[in-house]
């Protein structure tokens, strides 16, 4: 699983992968440090389309203005 994360974002991340045992049932948790290599975007869709923002409870797409935001961060 976390060589399928890693080879599918561009620049490279390491995710931690573990499970819990929420009420009976295993739950597969993937927790992702913060990078300071920004953006990261998925290399099937290239930066322009496949940078994605979390807004609130939601994953949207990135602009170009987020996106320049994010690569002059």
């Amino acid at each position: 699983m976390a060589a399928i994360i890693s080879d599918s974002c561009s620049p490279g991340i390491i995710p931690e992968i573990y499970s819990v045992n929420i009420s009976g049932k295993v739950v597969l948790v993937i927790e992702l440090v913060r990078g300071n290599l920004k953006p990261y975007f998925l290399k099937s869709m290239g930066k322009a389309d496949g940078t994605f923002i979390r807004i609130g409870a939601t994953n949207r797409q990135a602009d170009l203005e987020t996106l320049t935001e994010l690569e002059r961060q």
